[in-house]
């Protein structure tokens, strides 16, 4: 059946949601959409807490100690789409299917997100980005409040893709920062990004129409 123009994502996370029963439906700690993180104390009380948490749960299912030693590290324990690995970078989870240049793009995009705003502006949580996302004032730059996020957009996402017009403004106005912040030769590598969002069509509806047209 078709749930929604991700139903991977639908039945991955789990989250109520969705209104599906999925992977992480108990367990939205270690699969679901995480929250923002403010600060590094932040990140490490979180990390710490959900260690904690994952290791009572397996000694509840008398997992012995042995297995449990064989994840080395806190941060082997999550399987959220926003991570920290042990290799000390930022892994993002949610592009497995798409074609190498869409990732490439992803990755050029986050990473001049990530530097511009560790460097150059503070990010902050905001009403106003609801219906502006990634609005830049000074050396602020605006993003949608967490419950929004998780909610409307995380939702609008997984059902209609593209076709969702809070779903395309949000990706537009993000590609837009990107592009800002991005020095003028290397905002080539955006392309494909744009293209999606512009003809409104990303691998999922063409996997959709592919199927549709062989019955």
């Amino acid at each position: 059946q078709l749930y929604g123009k991700d139903s991977r994502m639908m039945f991955y996370r789990g989250s109520a949601i969705f209104g599906v029963n999925g992977l992480y439906s108990e367990f939205q700690r270690f699969g679901g959409l995480p929250p923002y993180k403010h600060t590094l104390t932040d990140i490490i009380h979180i990390l710490e807490d959900q260690f904690i948490e994952w290791s009572l749960m397996m000694k509840r299912l008398s997992i012995n100690v042995e297995t449990l030693a064989l994840y080395g590290s806190v941060l082997d324990v999550n399987w959220s789409p926003v991570k920290i690995n042990p290799l000390g970078t930022l892994e993002m989870r949610g592009t497995d299917m798409n074609r190498f240049e869409t990732l490439v793009a992803i990755s050029v995009a986050m990473k001049s997100a990530i530097r511009s705003t560790h460097r150059d502006y503070e990010v902050v949580g905001s009403d106003v980005a609801i219906k502006d996302p990634f609005r830049t004032e000074g050396d602020v730059v605006y993003i949608p409040p967490y419950s929004y996020l998780i909610n409307v957009i995380q939702l609008e996402s997984a059902l209609y893709g593209m076709d969702s017009p809070i779903v395309r403004k949000y990706c537009s106005n993000f590609l837009n920062f990107c592009s800002k912040v991005l020095p003028s030769n290397r905002r080539k590598f955006l392309l494909p990004l744009k293209k999606i969002i512009d003809k409104k069509r990303t691998l999922s509806d063409e996997i959709i129409l592919k199927a549709r047209r062989m019955g």
